[in-house]
């Protein structure tokens, strides 16, 4: 395979979930309070845990504003395409919005001009030119053409407008790292807009019943964590843990 020097995590959710999603946290928080993931769970009624795909596909996609040690709240970008003064705002800030991500970035440049691949085909360049896997380059691929169908880049032959391309990454969209588990959600799962809801202060516990004692890690300060694993644990397994804590890492940086 060729290791093609661009960041190959692709967004897990279309970029019309995204929008959807932020559409909803600003109807029920408004536009300038940053709010922690664990806050955006409880607009969903969803786990803080199940926030971080959908989250980092936001940010990846530049329509969340990220601040160290305050949250996320909606981007501009988001605003030029929910309040947009005209419609060629609204359609290049979807463009924008969609070459976003890096692996969309390089995928763009790479058949702007040209007939944009079918899916199959897609899924061969995703696996021998950006390394990713079988099941990454299945949902990579599916995830990137539909959303590609969501913006005006594609002529009536299936041509990538070289014309109305712009490629622009921003480095900073790159908040989280997304080859982890898939989460249960579908592509094509809508995003309920639930009524405004204020963070609770007790905080919700979700038991895990295991058979098998927590593996306890000893932090600084005498404090201590614990790794909870099933006894039928496999070396997989401990990888994909292994990058659950490199994606959870961004957010305490």
């Amino acid at each position: 395979m060729s290791n093609t020097k661009v960041d190959n995590t692709s967004p897990q959710f279309t970029l019309q979930y995204c929008i959807d999603m932020v559409k909803t946290i600003y109807e029920n928080y408004g536009s300038s309070t940053y709010l922690s993931r664990e806050q955006m769970a409880e607009i969903f009624k969803v786990s803080p845990s199940n926030m971080i795909l959908k989250v980092s596909a936001c940010v990846k996609h530049g329509l969340l504003d990220k601040r160290q040690g305050d949250g996320y709240k909606p981007s501009n970008l988001f605003f030029n395409i929910l309040k947009p003064l005209s419609e060629n705002e609204k359609k290049e800030a979807m463009i924008e919005a969609f070459q976003s991500p890096g692996l969309f970035h390089s995928l763009i440049e790479q058949f702007k001009g040209d007939k944009v691949p079918s899916k199959k085909a897609l899924e061969t360049i995703l696996f021998r030119q950006y390394d990713m896997n079988d099941k990454a380059s299945n949902k990579a691929a599916n995830i990137f053409l539909k959303s590609l169908r969501s913006v005006d880049l594609l002529d009536d032959q299936g041509f990538l407008s070289a014309d109305k391309v712009n490629i622009g990454n921003d480095d900073d969209n790159e908040d989280d790292t997304t080859d982890v588990a898939e989460e249960k959600d579908s592509i094509d799962t809508p995003v309920e807009n639930t009524p405004a809801k204020q963070p609770s202060s007790n905080t919700q516990q979700y038991v895990v019943k295991n058979d098998v004692p927590p593996v306890n890690i000893h932090l600084k300060g005498g404090r201590i964590a614990q790794l909870l694993v099933p006894g039928d644990v496999k070396k997989e397994d401990l990888e994909t843990i292994v990058k659950w804590i490199d994606l959870l890492k961004e957010s305490y940086e």
